[in-house]
């Protein structure tokens, strides 16, 4: 709204007929100035205040500065409306099942080709984690890649950043999405897990977190190191910090499927999870899932 308003209150052009060597090859030119954008369209902070109030009164918000949470709320409402309407629960289990078949060309057709396959599927998760969570999540907030004006995934996550972050009342909820098979996840999955697992435990301090860990097949060395790092002492990549221990379980797509259709809400998969830590160092074997999972589909 607060463009909108600009370009129709003011007369400015975005497009014109100087000679390309006016600009593009000066470096005087305007092209190439460390302007800011208000600036390089010349108005005046007048201009954008009168533009702001105008904008803020239409809203029906008593001042300005109530602007941007306002059009967060809409943003979260129109999301909600392309979720309902693109997006119903029996639409983000196909998608989930096409991943585990490697149907990338109908899940292009479904989402949006213009995302790498890898993207859509961090962004197909959060779609699924809303469901589990009875659509009390807010997942436009936690995705951490980017969403075009349409709210569809464009592109990957920072390399220091988990793929999805949900901050609850009583914890953080990080999941990392992977479609790489379980030859390939110990050299390109298991460090960055790890590392952003550490990196935001440090960072919550006090606060719970933990990290799920969601693949097409999961690899049992990879998910047995993770367990391991309960009792491991880790220092944050960039920071000062260390934390005793992290808390990483992986699940399966075909796995987290099942928990859908069962209608198994994010608390008790949380609960469950963190009921089954360790109290003391222990060997860890494979299997060790086995019985935890067990207990998450136990009504």
């Amino acid at each position: 709204p607060v463009f909108e308003k600009i370009f129709t209150s003011y007369d400015i052009s975005m497009s014109g007929s100087e000679n390309y060597k006016d600009f593009d090859l000066n470096f005087g030119s305007a092209l190439y100035q460390q302007s800011t954008f208000l600036e390089s369209l010349k108005l005046s902070d007048a201009q954008i205040d009168s533009v702001l109030k105008s904008v803020a009164q239409t809203m029906g918000l008593e001042n300005y500065q109530e602007i941007a949470g306002e059009v967060e709320k809409q943003n979260d409402i129109r999301f909600e409306k392309l979720v309902r309407d693109k997006f119903p629960k029996t639409t983000v289990l196909e998608l989930l099942q096409q991943f585990v078949s490697r149907k990338d060309d109908l899940i292009a057709k479904t989402v949006t080709d213009n995302a790498p396959i890898a993207d859509i599927f961090e962004y197909v998760l959060g779609l699924a984690w809303y469901y589990i969570s009875n659509k009390k999540l807010n997942i436009r907030s936690a995705y951490n890649l980017s969403l075009d004006a349409d709210f569809l995934p464009l592109s990957h996550a920072a390399g220091y950043q988990g793929d999805l972050e949900f901050h609850y009342e009583d914890r953080t909820l990080m999941l990392e999405a992977t479609l790489m098979d379980h030859n390939n996840q110990k050299r390109g999955e298991l460090e960055p897990v790890i590392r952003h697992t550490v990196n935001l435990t440090i960072e919550n301090g006090l606060r719970p977190t933990q990290t799920i860990f969601v693949a097409s097949e999961l690899d049992d060395n990879v998910i047995n190191i993770f367990r391991a790092t309960q009792f491991i002492e880790l220092n944050h990549s960039s920071k000062r910090g260390a934390t005793s221990g992290i808390n990483i379980f992986a699940l399966s797509i075909s796995e987290l499927i099942k928990l859908m259709q069962a209608n198994i809400n994010d608390r008790k998969i949380l609960n469950t999870i963190n009921n089954a830590m360790d109290s003391n160092p222990t060997q860890i074997k494979n299997n060790w899932r086995t019985p935890i999972l067990e207990s998450m589909t136990s009504l």
